[in-house]
């Protein structure tokens, strides 16, 4: 929660009982922890305990609830707009699944977007998506990129500097080994001997042994909500006191840029329109470029090899971070 955010006491303006986060709780085997994470970005910035709202039945809310409007949209997109009683304090950082575009871009929609416009898009592709109908949309970027890594580490038993663990999170999660999409239910869990295969081509040996694994999914089929944001605040911190971590996770690599942890983003397809506009904020090596590394952990970044010892990130993601932090504490606060 930031200052500005912190519990004033005083009911909501705009005809609200309380504040709500939304956030994907699918109780599956196949969970991902990315839903609570962004979640945790939002909570931060609504005062008091806010509710929760499951994102596949906004329309189905009755409850008279405030709440920051971000996150991926959706696998039901017949529960798109939101209830009446649900009042948007911001829509920004959103992205709609090209699956769901079809069914979502209805009259209804657009009609809600324009009326609660404009709205923050989280990629290139959902901005285009939304001006192509005549929606008021800009690039926001990912609310994840607000998070605080004072937050996620103890002040009392850690230097607020300290970096210690090299962490592998999900790498190559999608990767189908003869190319293409992949197909989610068989894919899912790709063999993981031949991923740490591939990753052993970018890391040298000396970052690859003392490498430590995490993850992203969760078995979910008898976890409570509260439990999952536990696993994701641990998860958080894991990457808060990281000395470098390499990922193909989207929400996981946003994080650390907030954390200022160094990050390696991999991705067997730079073209995803999930990352449209979030890959020049990153380190980024591809599929194609490991398949061209001829030396173990060797290969360049920006036109020159990587010290492995020494990576930082970019910086040009403070910008959208700040902006995002702007405006969503500014709509937030209009709503007491």
């Amino acid at each position: 929660m930031t200052d500005s955010q912190k519990s004033t006491g005083k009911p909501y303006k705009k005809g609200c009982d309380k504040a709500a986060i939304i956030t994907h709780n699918d109780n599956s085997k196949q969970s991902n922890l990315g839903d609570d994470i962004q979640a945790i970005a939002a909570r931060r910035f609504l005062p008091g305990t806010a509710m929760v709202i499951e994102r596949e039945k906004l329309n189905s809310c009755k409850e008279n609830i405030c709440t920051i409007l971000n996150g991926w949209y959706m696998h039901h997109p017949e529960e798109f707009p939101p209830s009446e009683t649900i009042v948007p304090l911001i829509i920004t950082s959103i992205h709609i699944s090209p699956n769901a575009a079809t069914k979502m871009m209805n009259n209804k929609t657009i009609a809600y977007f324009k009326k609660h416009g404009p709205v923050g898009c989280r990629d290139h592709y959902t901005k285009n998506l939304l001006e192509k109908h005549g929606i008021d949309a800009y690039f926001s970027g990912c609310l994840t990129l607000t998070l605080n890594r004072e937050d996620f580490i103890n002040k009392e038993t850690e230097s607020r500097n300290a970096r210690k663990d090299v962490l592998i999170s999900d790498v190559f999660f999608r990767y189908k080994p003869e190319g293409g999409r992949r197909d989610i239910a068989k894919y899912y869990y790709f063999n993981l001997v031949k991923r740490r295969r591939l990753l052993k081509k970018i890391l040298p040996p000396e970052i690859g042994k003392k490498a430590k694994y995490v993850t992203n999914f969760l078995n979910a089929e008898n976890v409570s909500f509260e439990e999952r944001m536990t696993r994701a605040e641990e998860l958080l911190t894991k990457y808060a006191t990281a000395g470098l971590v390499v990922t193909s996770r989207l929400h996981t690599a946003l994080p650390c840029l907030a954390f200022g942890t160094p990050v390696l983003f991999v991705t067997e397809n730079p073209d995803d329109e999930r990352f449209s506009g979030l890959l020049e904020l990153l380190h980024v090596v591809s599929l194609n470029d490991i398949e061209k590394i001829k030396k173990r952990g060797v290969f360049e970044l920006d036109g020159k090899t990587i010290d492995w010892n020494n990576l930082t990130n970019k910086n040009n993601h403070l910008k959208i971070r700040n902006e995002l932090i702007k405006t969503v504490s500014e709509a937030v606060l209009k709503a007491f």
